[in-house]
């Protein structure tokens, strides 16, 4: 009897070995430069600014080594992180990994399937990076938007772009294929585009946070939409007088509602292209309200005054989730609305040369 109890007992025990060995993963690292003692998580990749990023696991380095343990509902893609910079991008599944290497940056990682998936894509877009970032560490600052630079590099992104809807049109059941799209550089997603591509995703890849992030942006888009009445509001001026979109309408022809914030690069980059513009159109009738989604009124004031806007600003500064950036369906910055006199949406997101094209149309300039 004892025997049989027994022999039951060791046939539990393993069961659970299993059962362990298939619903958790355990990363074994190895990076030869990392100092002893330091810490080393495992931290949720987040595609929307503002989402609260999760730690998964950590530890601390011990003779170059760590583990890390834990588990996943699904392949998801996170990034090793120690201190500053030093990150290490990756996808994590329920399996026995590893990562070696003479420096995190040149570690390599394996036992991961989907991690595989992820690395031999990136081989095919390297060349297109590695000559966008010699291309940004050339240009002067003063020769930045320069329209042939512009025009090489939104070149490139679409040659990009491209090999990601090759990818992920061609691997619908990957879990990389969702987090591909949403690391693009495209905030918004056009319904008519990525819907399609969505729908074509297996139901376990639908259920992976990345899939229901581009679900949920995909619901927003279709919320406010060209051709619907812009949502009235008011806020506060940066000397806290109150201003409403109303108002600014009453004196326009066209007004561009501009979605930005302090520590948004691009919204500045936009900004500051949109300047000259502005000034020349400004007199037949065109305004721009600015909207931002700071929460810290002295960067606000600092970054308009820095950059020298000359526009309409205001701010609830509560961040995304001021009620403005919310009834706008907002979750990235920068975003535009192009409105007419009558409040209507004539466009949403348009490009600086796209805007160009409106206000002479519209505004019959020189």
């Amino acid at each position: 009897m004892k025997t049989i109890l027994l022999s039951l007992f060791c046939l539990f025990i393993a069961g659970e070995m299993c059962a362990q060995t298939n619903t958790n993963f355990v990363l074994n690292g190895k990076i030869k430069n990392l100092k002893d003692g330091e810490k080393v998580s495992l931290l949720a990749y987040k595609f929307s600014k503002g989402e609260k990023i999760d730690t998964l696991c950590s530890d601390f380095v011990k003779n170059g080594c760590f583990k890390l343990q834990g588990s996943v509902s699904h392949p998801s893609f996170y990034y090793l992180y120690v201190r500053g910079n030093l990150r290490y991008p990756l996808f994590i599944e329920n399996s026995k990994m590893e990562l070696a290497g003479d420096s995190l940056k040149a570690a390599k990682l394996s036992g991961s399937k989907t991690n595989d998936e992820f690395v031999s894509f990136k081989q095919t877009t390297l060349p297109i990076e590695d000559e966008l970032l010699r291309m940004a560490k050339s240009w002067p600052k003063e020769n930045a938007h320069r329209e042939e630079d512009r025009k090489k590099a939104g070149e490139l992104a679409s040659q990009k772009t491209k090999l990601i809807f090759a990818f992920v049109n061609t691997h619908p059941n990957s879990f990389v294929s969702p987090a591909l799209l949403l690391t693009n550089g495209t905030y918004e997603l056009d319904p008519v585009v990525y819907s399609p591509i969505y729908d074509k995703f297996s139901e376990a890849v639908k259920n992976s946070y990345a899939a229901k992030t581009i679900k949920s942006r995909l619901d927003k888009a279709t919320k406010i939409k060209v051709g619907d009445i812009a949502p009235s509001f008011s806020a506060q001026t940066p000397d806290r007088k109150e201003l409403s979109l109303a108002a600014v309408l009453k004196e326009s022809k066209l007004t561009l509602i501009d979605f930005w914030a302090s520590w948004c690069g691009p919204c500045r980059t936009f900004g500051a292209e949109l300047i000259p513009i502005y000034n020349r159109f400004h007199a037949k009738g065109l305004n721009v309200l600015s909207v931002s989604v700071d929460d810290s009124a002295d960067k606000w004031k600092n970054a308009i005054k820095a950059d020298n806007y000359p526009w309409y600003h205001v701010s609830e500064l509560k961040g995304f989730h001021s009620e403005i950036p919310q009834a706008y369906a907002i979750s990235f910055v920068p975003a535009t609305f192009l409105v007419d006199q009558n409040g209507k949406i004539i466009a949403k997101n348009p490009t600086i040369e796209q805007l160009e094209q409106l206000f002479g149309k519209t505004l019959n300039a020189d």
